[in-house]
């Protein structure tokens, strides 16, 4: 318990600091009719974005030290409790108890939700956001998360800088969001790296609420955050240490920001088109900071904008200096993780379009393996079946988006039109073909859903037409789907509790649920501190000393060609390596390249004296599935 407590507050730390980071200059210029819900979730995203660009520029000039990092936060938390204390004393003394919003108008004069649906939705997010909240306290285990997303962070922290890994992939990624993890782990530890991006889940929602607000007004808006959140894909997400929750919260941010920079077209609105323009240009360059889907994102948002110019609904000259000052600032903020790609990979957005960029090692990223659905009408018009029913061969079940859309969106077709909706689905339909041609993984369609969920969400305004029957079933139907999806977290949380509890040690946890910590606690406790270990399993966090992947190893140096089990040894020593770490699917639930395996399995016949077994075990963490694990010394 006593760990989960540290978490906790580590967590609440973070956010109290970035919080307070981002107020002052949230009200500094503030939005005439912004409502306090927004203005909130602009000072959360703008505290981040500045927190984690001072720790970049930190971690560059080899300054991410421990001490210092919890120094800073700790003065961050005494900043921000000065902000609330100066805005409570400014309540008293104008004698105002809240700071008030403004109801935006909508195109149609609509009832709002219903009495039970407003309290259903409240007690289906209480139990997803609950669920989501005790998996995000248990020990790391999402295998990117073990691979780079927690790994780099390590690294950089021991190192106290952001070094360049030359046999990772994913070194030279845009890494913001794991810049964050490491603000995490220097304060307590992995728990409250996966505690970051369950807090970045609720900023969705609220990115989310407000976009919908604009539309819908305040009474549905918070229909469409709670749709945010029990969305399967986020409530997943929420609980382990990825970006692309990260991603979607900045982009739906970017999204509001450029669209009402658009709308203010009054010369008295002036100071608001600033604003937005300036707040559009941050969200944009943390999107860019967090993943190269953001790039999606930007070409999908300029199509839409595009269309807007051709139906003359917006000059072109406003569009021209709005995307000069959003370049400029998005610049700011993320050309440093471009540049420190092009700088080692010689290719600003290694690994993708590695051949046009002379990388001819490269991993080849956009290949057909990635895109199940093939480029004719009949994939593209049951694209949204196959992605509802089929999510396995699109990332995973982990990332489904659930049966809500596809079960919704086609009454959008019969439905009255909503006035500025138009904008958001050009958008999200540019974001999709864009998606489609390039990689049809689900949990990269995170930045186009809150288009979805605005969508879903009007039509269910729409039944406020309907006869009272029918509107019952219809809302009960939907209401239905939102609860499975509410005990979806729920149910995924049942292994989590005992350990979130502290009932059960964090290291029992581990060892029954992470395949490769029997292998880590090895190394921690028998190897030497300058061991490093050649491994066939992707997952690295965990282990105290250096682990290199084979399969990038092995592309990057073809060091298997011409080499017998008998000089196997040798060379893999000469490399530096002091073990190797092979793994084996027994029951054919992943693949790993056999190569590795059969050297050592030839090098055990020829000259078994060149290598000693330490360690082999079975592990059926992965969902039951069985894999064999062996750590080899070699000499």
């Amino acid at each position: 318990m006593v760990n989960t407590l540290h978490s906790l507050i580590s967590f609440m730390a973070i956010a109290l600091t970035a919080w307070g980071l981002g107020y002052p200059l949230v009200r500094r210029w503030a939005i005439s009719g912004e409502d306090a819900l927004s203005r909130q979730a602009w000072s959360f995203a703008i505290g981040l974005i500045t927190a984690g660009t001072l720790l970049t520029g930190l971690g560059l000039i080899g300054c991410l030290d421990l001490v210092l990092i919890r120094v800073l936060t700790v003065a961050g938390c005494g900043w921000a409790l000065g902000q609330i204390w100066r805005q409570r004393c400014r309540r008293i003394g104008t004698g105002t108890i809240s700071l008030g919003s403004e109801i935006v108008p909508v195109s149609h004069n609509v009832a709002g939700p219903p009495n039970w649906w407003q309290q259903g939705l409240f007690l289906a997010c209480l139990f997803a956001l609950a669920g989501s909240m005790v998996s995000a306290l248990s020990p790391a285990t999402a295998g990117d998360a073990l691979c780079y997303h927690l790994e780099l962070p390590k690294q950089f922290l021991q190192a106290e800088a952001i070094l360049f890994v030359p046999w990772h992939d994913n070194a030279t990624f845009p890494l913001l969001t794991e810049i964050w993890f490491a603000w995490g782990m220097a304060l307590e530890g992995a728990v409250t790296a996966q505690l970051i991006h369950w807090g970045l889940g609720v900023l969705f929602a609220m990115a989310v609420m407000s976009l919908a607000r604009d539309l819908l007004g305040r009474d549905w808006a918070v229909t469409a955050g709670a749709i945010a959140l029990l969305i399967p894909a986020v409530s997943n997400q929420m609980t382990s240490p990825l970006n692309d929750i990260a991603l979607a919260a900045f982009t739906t941010l970017g999204l509001i920001a450029w669209r009402r920079y658009l709308l203010e077209g009054e010369p008295d609105k002036r100071t608001a088109r600033r604003t937005w323009i300036l707040r559009a240009g941050l969200a944009a360059g943390a999107a860019l900071a967090i993943k190269y889907v953001a790039l999606i994102f930007v070409v999908a948002l300029a199509l839409a904008t595009a269309w807007r110019v051709l139906r003359r609904q917006v000059e072109w000259s406003t569009v021209a200096r709005g995307a000069v000052v959003v370049f400029a600032i998005a610049f700011l903020i993320a050309s440093a993780w471009y540049i420190r790609a092009a700088w080692h990979r010689g290719n600003p957005v290694y690994p993708f379009f590695a051949s046009l960029a002379g990388n001819a090692n490269g991993p080849d990223t956009i290949r057909e393996s990635k895109r199940p659905l093939g480029w004719n009408a009949a994939d593209l018009a049951g694209a949204p079946w196959h992605l509802t029913m089929k999510p396995d061969a699109f990332g995973g079940r982990g990332h489904q988006l659930g049966c809500l859309f596809l079960a919704t969106l086609p009454g959008v077709l019969f439905a009255r039109r909503l006035r500025g909706l138009g904008f958001l689905l050009i958008f999200a339909a540019c974001y999709f073909m864009i998606w489609f041609a390039l990689r049809q993984n689900l949990r990269f369609l995170l930045p186009a859903v809150p288009v979805l969920i605005l969508a879903a969400t009007w039509l269910l305004v729409e039944t406020c037409r309907f006869a009272a029957l029918p509107a019952l079933i219809t809302r009960g139907m939907i209401a239905g789907a939102l609860a499975l999806m509410a005990l979806l977290p729920l149910y995924r949380a049942r292994k989590h509790v005992a350990v979130a509890l502290g009932v059960e040690s964090r290291a029992t946890f581990l060892q029954r649920e992470e395949p490769t910590y029997l292998a880590a606690q090895f190394a921690l406790q028998q190897l030497p501190r300058a061991a490093c270990i050649l491994s066939q399993d992707y997952r690295m966090y965990y282990f105290p000393c250096p682990v290199t992947r084979e399969n990038i190893w092995r592309r990057e140096t073809g060091y298997q060609q011409g080499l017998d089990g008998m000089e196997a040894s040798a060379k893999l020593r000469t490399a530096g390596f002091s073990h190797v770490l092979l793994a084996e699917s027994l029951d054919g639930e992943t693949h790993f390249n056999a190569t590795l395996s059969k050297l050592i399995a030839q090098a055990e016949k020829d000259a078994p004296e060149t290598v000693t077994p330490v360690l082999e075990y079975e592990s059926a963490a992965i969902g039951g599935h069985r894999r064999r694990y062996r750590l080899i010394e070699l000499h």
